[in-house]
């Protein structure tokens, strides 16, 4: 990536759009919900005889007003306002500009009030891919930047930008932070040199164990709802079977069936798509079936690698790997298998791959440490 000034792809007025006609649907539900509450009281009142003078005043003000011009005049009011916000994120996405500097990446953003933020590379703690939806269907990506000093707040972002644009910063921005942290090139090379032998077995993509599907699926919290309520269904129907009552019988059996099948069908594309890479100086993660998030973990953040192994897992013999990084926002405890999305967290891994990364892991740590350099 050059250092000159870039933009946004065109593309990326209709991400921006959505967002905001996202966020004005959820923000109308509030309006709905007082529309209801005002039409409840109107009912309340008129159970008491009282409404008669609110009927006389609705009527004398709509008198004269037809229903086709009432229409049209919303109509005019919902597609001025679409219009208006289709305007607004045109403007946002012509003066969004960013620059790749040779210390640090620079943000400029904003309509009237402007912004201009700027991530010096030794202060990134990772960098992180995420695309939902919309951004999926437009081919776009989202790059998450958490620094050291953001500490729960929003990190630094980049959105809008294609999926290509997206990769080649996120690598020129780990190949900036290894440059700028790298005291020597003969430090480096007796990194490459003492880990590529180390890596050698499990460098590249893999993907979780097949038994890790029951880890998902018990992870999943409409799962265990489904056992509550389903079970005590089940056993119904099976009374009323038994009984002779085939209606009875599939008015509560075959809703379980069919929603544990749903489930499981869920499940099974959450797992098929949770996918993990070793490479020379970072580990990254992929997770998501409708909305991706692609991670990135690099060796230097990590503080801690801690294995955790709960009933189920152990049953199956199988672990669950948790990476305290120095970029996490918070504290996380892995206290069920439903914490598998979580950025460090990876699931599903045989006890022999778990041990395996964590040794690794540790020892990326250790040798950085003594070099006294972030990699």
């Amino acid at each position: 990536m050059s250092e000159t000034i870039q933009e946004l792809p065109p593309r990326a007025i209709w991400l921006f759009f959505l967002l905001r006609i996202r966020r004005s649907l959820v923000r109308s539900v509030g309006a709905l919900l007082g529309m209801f509450i005002f039409a409840v009281s109107i009912f309340l009142v008129a159970q008491n005889g009282e409404a008669e003078v609110i009927f006389t005043y609705i009527s004398s003000s709509l008198n004269g007003i037809s229903v086709m011009f009432a229409f049209s005049t919303l109509l005019a009011i919902l597609l001025g306002y679409v219009l208006f916000i289709y305007g607004w994120a045109g403007i946002y996405v012509s003066r969004f500009r960013y620059q790749l500097t040779n210390i640090s990446l620079n943000i400029e953003y904003g309509i009237i009030k402007k912004s201009y933020s700027t991530i010096p590379y030794d202060k990134i703690q990772d960098v992180n891919t995420r695309r939902n939806v919309i951004e999926r269907v437009l081919g776009l990506s989202s790059l998450l930047i958490p620094t050291a000093s953001s500490s729960g707040l929003m990190p630094g972002a980049l959105l809008g930008l294609s999926t290509d644009d997206a990769e080649k910063i996120k690598q020129t921005l780990i190949n900036k932070k290894l440059t700028n942290n790298m005291k020597t090139k003969e430090a480096k090379q007796l990194h490459d040199k003492k880990f590529v032998g180390e890596l050698k077995d499990i460098i590249g993509k893999a993907t979780l164990e097949p038994t890790a599907f029951w880890i998902f699926l018990f992870g999943n919290m409409w799962f265990i709802i489904l056992l509550i309520i389903g079970i005590p269904m089940v056993i119904i129907g099976l009374y009323g079977l038994f009984g002779g009552s085939l209606s009875v019988a599939a008015l509560f059996i075959v809703p379980v069936v069919a929603l544990f099948a749903l489930i499981a069908m869920w499940t099974k594309l959450v797992h098929r798509n949770y996918r993990y890479e070793i490479t020379l100086y970072n580990i990254k993660k992929e997770s998501g079936v409708i909305n991706k998030a692609y991670t990135t973990i690099p060796y230097d953040r990590i503080q801690n690698v801690d294995i955790h192994r709960n009933l189920l897992e152990r049953i199956l013999g199988l672990s669950t790997l948790f990476i305290q990084t120095a970029g996490g926002i918070g504290v996380v405890k892995v206290v069920s298998v439903g914490l598998s999305n979580a950025e460090g967290v990876i699931p599903g891994l045989s006890k022999a791959t778990a041990e395996k990364l964590r040794e690794h892991l540790m020892s990326a740590l250790s040798s950085q440490r003594k070099m006294g350099q972030g990699l």
